[in-house]
């Protein structure tokens, strides 16, 4: 359950410059080979997922959860229409909408933090992840990680971002992992 409601907006992510993900995406090991399922967990209005798809195999599929409808309604139709991306409306503290095994790489920016039960929603993210799946989450708040690093789920480390800069890059901290 949330214990906090957040409003869609348009640039809510934009404290993740896009140097951020140049650093973090060599982190994912991908191959332009290689095809994925990536999963973006609270997806807004999608633009970091059309980001990933630039650097992420030529036919992977990209899918988007987000609990606002108004943000799923702001993707870029460009983007909705485009047939790797699949966006849903879902609240994912009642659970993540999909089968087991299912994502090569899940990740999110921001959320933990409005996640009452994080335990449970690491159950779900292992659940939906294959095996060794990449697993990385960006949070401000380190404590906010704690369940995916007391988890025995998931292997992993927790670096920090700072770039001191409140419009460009990120300050905060990343948990890359993988699924055991």
């Amino acid at each position: 359950m949330f214990t906090s409601p957040t409003m869609y907006h348009p640039h809510r992510d934009t404290c993740m410059d896009k140097a951020v993900y140049r650093r973090i995406l060599p982190l994912l090991d991908v191959s332009d080979e290689h095809d994925y399922t990536v999963l973006h967990l609270e997806c807004g209005d999608g633009d970091d997922l059309k980001y990933m798809s630039t650097a992420i195999g030529k036919n992977s599929s990209f899918f988007g959860v987000d609990r606002s409808g108004e943000a799923i309604e702001h993707v870029d139709p460009e983007v909705a229409h485009d047939a790797k991306f699949h966006f849903l409306q879902y609240d994912i503290a009642k659970g993540i909408p999909f089968d087991y095994d299912f994502f090569d790489i899940v990740y999110g920016n921001n959320f933990l933090a409005s996640i009452e039960d994080k335990d449970a929603l690491v159950r779900e993210i292992y659940r939906v992840s294959k095996d060794k799946a990449r697993i990385i989450l960006f949070e401000q708040d380190r404590d906010a990680l704690a369940a995916i690093l007391e988890s025995q789920f998931f292997v992993g480390f927790v670096y920090a971002c700072a770039t001191h800069e409140p419009t460009k890059g990120y300050d905060g901290y990343v948990y890359v992992g993988n699924k055991l």
